[in-house]
């Protein structure tokens, strides 16, 4: 539209200008050195005009070199950037091969690169080439040093992926050296940590991890529990009630609420030795939030004066008289003091409401020493079978060794 009117401007102003200039064509004369040369004002024109012309095609043919070139780039760039896309397609459809055979020829013309060389180095991984792949790799770094974070992440994925674990993870320390704050990395050292149960690295590592979201923080939170629950198991192992204390001390506020972290350390305590602190750990415990597992547990404690913990576990029946986990914790207790007819009784209706081999097992305890030894087996092999999942008809019969025969019933 534009140029269409500049057409019929211009032939407009050329005929108004050309009457004029056809009643009076006007008179020029130059001279210069000597020559002169003489026209009308329409030659000047056509003279300018034809100047014009002759130096942009003079301008023209002096920038033809360079403009050949441009073109011939531009035209080299865009089949490399055609040969990157299929490339990259060929390696997603799993052709390793031809993919990079691609990538590798037109990386030297393309505007990146460093993406043919990370993808030849994929490829190179599928056809199970390691060598071949680090070369790609170097000289990917090599091509844009600048590039560094993606090629040791894509490098360390690649040694994951090939199970070299240990080499993964000094790639991976290189790049955390190069970007501390790089956030894929460090969910891959996370996931490192985790698979080779370096529970004090992943640790040292859970700060950095929350500061820079490099996992969900549901991800986060559950790997924060793990590493609270491996260490105080730990801790528990090696017989240091100190320690248990002072790993708990140090937890902060919001984990020591956590029912499977009270659980963990109510087991390292018993693990310890300490069952007093393991018992004032849960009795505080069950008055905030009724714990099946903590209840069971505390009848397998050492206990200083298990009547008056008999009593404690009764008056907590009183609101649970159908918990089974708490009849067996009552079971266990009168056990310790020496009450049988309660612990028989607690038992017998634990294993009503719910049967366990925990309970057979105890109940056959109890009634060897009660010495009612066929009683006694029967209880053993119902938890056997119930271990077993088959029924108790399945298993052979059980012949009590002398011992149990020969043993005589304690006092009631």
């Amino acid at each position: 539209m534009k140029t269409g009117l500049v057409i019929v401007a211009a032939l407009f102003i050329g005929a108004f200008g050309a009457h004029f200039l056809m009643d009076d064509p006007g008179y020029m004369l130059l001279t210069f050195l000597g020559y002169s040369f003489e026209t009308t004002v329409p030659g000047v024109v056509l003279l300018l005009i034809l100047s014009y012309i002759s130096i942009r095609i003079v301008l023209r043919l002096l920038r033809a070199p360079r403009n050949i070139g441009r073109a011939a780039g531009s035209y080299r760039r865009k089949r490399a950037r055609g040969a990157l896309t299929k490339g990259l397609s060929e390696l997603s459809a799993g052709h390793w091969a031809r993919s990079e055979r691609m990538l590798a020829r037109a990386a030297h013309r393309s505007d990146s690169p460093v993406l043919h060389y990370l993808g030849a180095a994929r490829a190179a991984q599928g056809q199970g080439n390691p060598q071949r792949r680090d070369t790609w790799l170097k000289l990917a770094y090599e091509q844009d040093p600048n590039a560094a974070p993606a090629v040791l992440l894509t490098q360390a994925e690649l040694q994951l992926a090939d199970h070299e674990t240990e080499e993964a993870l000094a790639t991976l320390q290189r790049l955390d050296d190069v970007d501390p704050g790089h956030a894929q990395c460090l969910a891959m050292k996370a996931r490192i940590f985790e698979e080779l149960c370096d529970w004090d690295e992943l640790r040292a590592l859970m700060p950095r991890l929350r500061r820079v979201r490099a996992l969900p923080a549901d991800k986060i939170d559950e790997l924060d529990r793990r590493v609270q629950l491996e260490t105080l198991a730990r801790a528990g192992a090696a017989r240091n009630p100190e320690q248990v204390h002072a790993y708990w001390r140090g937890l902060p506020k919001r984990l020591k609420t956590d029912p499977e972290l009270l659980r963990a350390y109510v087991n390292a305590l018993k693990e310890t030795g300490d069952h007093q602190a393991a018992v004032r750990t849960i009795r505080k415990a069950l008055k905030s939030h009724w714990d099946e597992e903590l209840a069971v547990t505390y009848g397998e404690l050492a206990l200083d004066d298990p009547i008056r913990e008999l009593k404690r576990i009764e008056e907590w029946l009183k609101d649970r008289r159908e918990d089974p986990s708490l009849l067996l914790a009552a079971a266990r207790v009168s056990m310790a003091a020496e009450l049988w007819g309660k612990a028989r009784t607690y038992l017998e209706l634990s294993l009503e409401r719910r049967p366990s081999v925990e309970g057979y097992q105890l109940y056959g305890q109890l009634l060897d020493q009660l010495g009612e030894t066929d009683k006694a087996a029967g209880a053993f092999r119902s938890g056997l079978a119930l271990a077993t999942g088959r029924g108790a008809g399945d298993l052979p019969a059980l012949s009590p060794p002398d011992a149990l025969v020969e043993h005589q019933p304690s006092a009631s």
